[in-house]
Formats: C-alpha cells, sequence, structure tokens
C-alpha cells in the first residue's frame, strides 16, 4: 500500500535540511532548469566549488551557465565552452584573495583531467579567473 506524506510531514522534512543544504544564488535570469544542461563533468566541479564555499561560509553566486551563439558572439568570447554547457560563471564577489586562490589550486589539483583544454597554450585548466570586461569572476570548465 503507497503511503503519501502529509504536507505537515514534508515540511518537517524540509526543516531537517533547512540551514545544511548549501545555497546557490543564480544572477537574475538565469533559470534553474540551465543547471541540469550542464556538462556531467561540470557537476564535479560544480560540486566542488559549492562544498568549498559552505565550508568557508562564501557566498554562491552563479552568473552564467548556458548562452546562446548569439549571446556569446556578442560577448566575444574566446570558446564556446559555455554553449556547449561545459562551463559556468561563478561570482568572486565577498570572496577573500586567499578563498580565490585557494579553490583555483584545490581544483587545479583535483580535477585537471576534467578541465578545457586552453586554444592558446594547449594546457587543461577547470578553472580560471578573469574578468571578460564585466567584472572577476572564476569561470569552470571541462572538456567534453
Amino acid at each position: 500500500m503507497e503511503t503519501k506524506k502529509k504536507e505537515s510531514e514534508v515540511h518537517e522534512d524540509w526543516k531537517k535540511y533547512n540551514g545544511i543544504i548549501p545555497k546557490v544564488e543564480l544572477k537574475s535570469g538565469i533559470k534553474p532548469m540551465e543547471l541540469l544542461c550542464m556538462h556531467p563533468n561540470l557537476f564535479v566541479l560544480f560540486a566542488e566549488a559549492l562544498q568549498f564555499a559552505e565550508k568557508r561560509k562564501l557566498p554562491f553566486v552563479v552568473t552564467s551557465i548556458i548562452r546562446s551563439k548569439e549571446e556569446n558572439d556578442k560577448l566575444k568570447s574566446k570558446s564556446n565552452t559555455h554553449v556547449e554547457g561545459r562551463a559556468f560563471d561563478l561570482s568572486v564577489n565577498g570572496w577573500r584573495t586567499i578563498d580565490i586562490s585557494d579553490l583555483v589550486a584545490i581544483v587545479g589539483r583535483k580535477h585537471s583531467g576534467l578541465g578545457a583544454i586552453s586554444a592558446v597554450d594547449k594546457v587543461s585548466r577547470p578553472v580560471v579567473v578573469h574578468d571578460s570586461g564585466y567584472g572577476m569572476h572564476f569561470h569552470f570548465q571541462c572538456r567534453g
């Protein structure tokens, strides 16, 4: 016999996890469904960054995931990683310099094999920190 939880029981279950589940903030215009369109390797990088931010009590604000080819061209992007669901950007606002460098080092050490290959120097990089004209941010990227 199938049993359904009452709404109050579901609410109680949520209360158990509320405050434990890390908060992911999506910048205005990003649809939650875009998370499901990310490449599977990108989920590994996303989870690593999220755990790091949660442990250090840092904000986790995703500023870009999926882009259209037109939007990518308009931004003069050097790659198609966002178009292909192989990249996401994370704001560095509220992060200290040490937090930024620690995350880049940890992700680079643990996940270099997942990183997209640079067209410039052919080096695998799962994350870079740069300003593409819209402010400093992490750019997480994976190979396909």
